[in-house]
């Protein structure tokens, strides 16, 4: 299913004068991709599973909009699917209902304004093994990226035509990401270098 488009900057600015929007740093929670909190004086919204994140990533500068009750479980439940055989992290907004200011309110990112990470450590899989995150048919010229933090997500990698396989195989390598289009599940990147041996806990998520 396709993300939902970002809104342009006239419809953002709107928002955030009319108070119906607001602005802050997104926070993905360890270990997890699909699970964030953005600070707003001392509110904390929640933005729970992959929809309502629509495509920001940990440290971006986002646009959110508060989710009421209602939709706020719809979220919920999206966020609960089986995508390619795994199940995003269970998340419960049952005890998140409120909509006060002050506390933990649920919402979702209607645009992103900044995007902190764009190089990513990590390392590539094999083609075949891309294939349990619902990527095939990548051939020689595209890589799936495994990020060396959990927080950050996989990314599709355009290989450079002079670059053989044996130069980054075991090798753990920086990437640039480019874009993330709203019909995608993951971000494209490009290759930029390698950065030592895979498994260097130090290398992979510096």
């Amino acid at each position: 299913k396709p993300f939902t488009p970002h809104l342009r900057s006239q419809e953002v600015l709107a928002g955030l004068e009319a108070g119906r929007f607001a602005k802050g740093k997104l926070t993905m929670r360890p270990n997890t991709v699909t699970i964030a909190s953005v600070k707003i004086g001392r509110e904390v919204m929640m933005i729970k599973g992959s929809a309502a994140l629509n495509r920001a990533i940990d440290g971006d500068i986002v646009v959110v909009e508060r989710l009421n009750a209602e939709k706020a479980d719809e979220y919920a439940i999206a966020a609960k699917r089986l995508r390619h055989g795994i199940r995003e992290e269970n998340v419960d907004v049952s005890a998140q209902r409120s909509m006060t200011f002050e506390g933990q309110t649920n919402g979702r990112v209607v645009a992103i304004l900044e995007r902190k990470h764009k190089d990513i450590p990590g390392s590539f899989l094999p083609a075949e093994e891309a294939e349990k995150y619902g990527i095939k048919g990548l051939g020689k010229a595209k890589r799936l990226l495994i990020p060396g933090s959990r927080q950050l997500p996989p990314a599709v990698v355009k290989i450079p035509e002079l670059l053989q396989e044996k130069d980054f195989e075991n090798m753990a390598v920086l990437v640039t990401i480019t874009m993330w289009d709203k019909n995608s599940e993951y971000p494209q990147a490009k290759f930029k270098k390698t950065v030592g041996k895979r498994g260097d806990l130090n290398v992979e998520t510096d």
